[in-house]
């Protein structure tokens, strides 16, 4: 049987989560949560809001695990320590992103389509690799960061702890940002 999984945050960003999740075939998707959006509203497909952010605990017993599906850093941060220590958390990754061997992916991270993320490198907690991001060997990225469309992470770069980038942006090797 397939671990249960909701989505907090219902905008795009969580569309596009819920997207993966179905491709995926790791979890079962049971819905959202949103702190704005009423209970039961639909928002992807036949998938709708399940519960409100502060009444999360009410789902617990039916959930398994959860995911943040909001793009923004700082808002992704306050929403993970808002929410109770005892939620576990998804990691979702797109069935067509390629991972090589030794890499190590925070819980929480959303790693999207046609992604490529290079052999030795980290992702940090709650990060989200968007769609056709490229991030080369021995590559540490931190928590809670966006790495948009298109982003290029030169081989052992490292890239600090919520960082956004622009798409397209490219990192050179050897850089701190």
């Amino acid at each position: 049987m397939k671990k249960r999984v909701a989505i907090i945050g219902a905008g795009g960003h969580g569309k596009v989560i819920a997207d993966a999740v179905l491709k995926s075939g790791e979890y079962e998707l049971v819905g959202f949560i949103d702190a704005k959006l009423p209970k039961g509203k639909v928002v992807f497909g036949t998938y709708s809001i399940l519960e409100s952010q502060d009444n999360i605990h009410l789902l617990l017993p039916e959930i398994d695990f959860f995911i943040i599906g909001i793009g923004a850093n700082e808002i992704r941060k306050k929403v993970v320590e808002s929410l109770p220590e005892n939620l576990e958390w998804a990691t979702v990754i797109h069935p067509s992103a390629s991972i090589a061997s030794e890499t190590i992916i925070g819980k929480g991270s959303i790693i999207l389509a046609n992604s490529v993320i290079g052999i030795e490198s980290v992702i940090g907690e709650f990060s989200i690799i968007d769609a056709g991001v490229v991030v080369d060997h021995e590559c540490e990225i931190g928590a809670f960061c966006h790495l948009s469309i298109g982003t290029c992470v030169g081989s052992n770069s490292k890239i600090s702890t919520n960082t956004k980038s622009e798409i397209g942006q490219l990192f050179q090797p050897f850089s701190t940002r």
